[in-house]
């Protein structure tokens, strides 16, 4: 269940915001509902690797590619941010992408079965409001008690009876492409989500600001540590393999 929470946590809010790179890669200006879908699959193959160290450096690269650093941090921290000094705020904002890989990007996906459906596109003021419905299959098992889930096919004879989530996606065109401003997953709103576990880890360090930064550098640390240490054992243990084969 944790998988797949953290799975649609990632899957809107990975798109939460678009830099120029995007843009330059792309001469022809792609549609709304073609940009939300290519980083859907971009990101289920991110979070399917099968090895740590891999997973973690290519969610931070493309992390860097879609997310805002500055602008997400911040609005993350909510009405604690003023709590921070100058010297403070930057710290948590180059901190902000190696504290997100390590705390979503830990436990792989695995073989994951992702179908992405649009199926309303409205405008609300300067945005454009893209409902989806978002198919999740875990190597063909979808845990039966998950709050929120909604079923496509209500024919129990079925076996096949798919399941989707709604997320509802406002995004805002702008020179460069677009960037989305929030997303509701099943009504809860994404940036809220985020929110809330900055919010418990700031309270857990007895909101004192240093205490955050420290807790999220060692937490950092020791994940990119047995991140590193695994992919050693698992390459000496091929390595090992390919020796006594021969």
């Amino acid at each position: 269940m944790r998988k797949i929470k953290v799975f649609l946590f990632l899957l809107a809010g990975f798109c939460c915001f678009n830099t120029a790179a995007f843009a330059q890669a792309q001469p022809t200006r792609v549609s709304p509902e073609d940009w939300l879908m290519k980083k859907g699959k971009e990101l289920v193959s991110i979070l399917s690797e099968e090895e740590t160290k891999t997973r973690y450096v290519k969610l931070r690269r493309i992390a860097k590619e879609v997310f805002h650093q500055k602008e997400m941090s911040r609005l993350a921290m909510g009405r604690y941010w003023r709590d921070f000094t100058p010297d403070q705020q930057a710290a948590l904002q180059y901190l902000f992408f190696d504290y997100f890989v390590v705390s979503y990007g830990t436990t792989s996906l695995g073989t994951a079965d992702v179908n992405i459906k649009i199926t309303e596109k409205q405008p609300s003021g300067r945005d454009i409001l893209l409902k989806t419905q978002i198919s999740v299959n875990f190597d063909g098992a979808l845990p039966k008690e998950l709050p929120g889930k909604v079923s496509i096919n209500n024919n129990a004879a079925d076996n096949n009876t798919d399941n989707y989530f709604e997320i509802l996606f406002a995004l805002r065109e702008i020179p460069s492409g677009y960037y989305i401003r929030d997303a509701k997953v099943e009504g809860q709103s994404i940036l809220m989500f985020l929110r809330s576990q900055l919010e418990s880890d700031f309270q857990a360090a007895g909101y004192d600001p240093n205490a955050l930064l420290d807790a999220m550098r060692q937490k950092i640390n020791l994940r990119y540590r047995a991140a590193e240490d695994m992919a050693k054992a698992n390459s000496e243990k091929k390595q090992s393999a390919g020796a006594t084969g021969s």
